[in-house]
């Protein structure tokens, strides 16, 4: 269906929206109805399309701003207060193409005891979001799983997400930001989830 996006002026990140848009869909549609044979539970799965997710949570031991620790030091600290590392309040909001939830949890791929294993490697950062490229915006926090409280179907199966924030960025910084998209989509999805359990 080239032709029809061809008609209609869409700049770079919509159009690629659109046909991620349409691929997801059919994708997760032809999934559905060939693997559904030797995986009877996926009939049972409920999609839901444009769902809402939000999540907020606070980040600590973020090392401090310039700004903020000339705040900090205007309000009478005492001068090591300055420095100390503050919390971040975080908010994710997004909305993947599509989600596909189920009553029952996804089995474990690690037992628990292997996942608290000293032989993990958990990167960690002390930089803050802005440094990243984020921006900051006051507003009220929440949590939204992307469907309704009480629905029986309340864990998270897959989702699928839009591709158009990728247009015109560096090829390198690709896979960077895809891993950072499925970081931050899946752990805001399942602290939705955890939040309306």
């Amino acid at each position: 269906r080239k032709e029809v996006l061809d008609d209609i002026k869409l700049n770079p990140h919509d159009r690629e929206d659109v046909i991620s848009e349409a691929i997801a869909k059919q994708t997760n549609r032809i999934l559905s109805s060939s693997v559904a044979n030797q995986f009877p539970h996926l009939l049972e799965t409920e999609v839901d399309f444009d769902p809402r997710i939000e999540a907020f949570w606070f980040a600590g031991g973020l090392y401090l701003h310039e700004g903020i620790m000339r705040e900090r030091s205007k309000r009478f600290w005492k001068k090591d207060a300055t420095k100390l590392p503050s919390d971040r309040p975080l908010q994710y909001l997004g909305s993947p193409i599509l989600q596909l939830r189920h009553r029952l949890p996804l089995k474990e791929i690690l037992p628990l005891e292997e996942c608290e294993s000293a032989k993990f490697h958990i990167p960690m950062t002390k930089f803050d979001s802005r440094a990243y490229g984020h921006y900051l915006r006051r507003r009220h926090g929440t949590s939204i799983p992307g469907y309704w409280p009480g629905d029986a179907s309340e864990f998270g199966v897959m989702s699928y997400h839009k591709r158009g924030y990728l247009v015109g960025r560096n090829a390198d910084d690709d896979s960077d930001a895809l891993k950072t998209q499925a970081v931050y989509a899946n752990w805001s999805w399942l602290l939705g989830q955890a939040s309306h359990q």
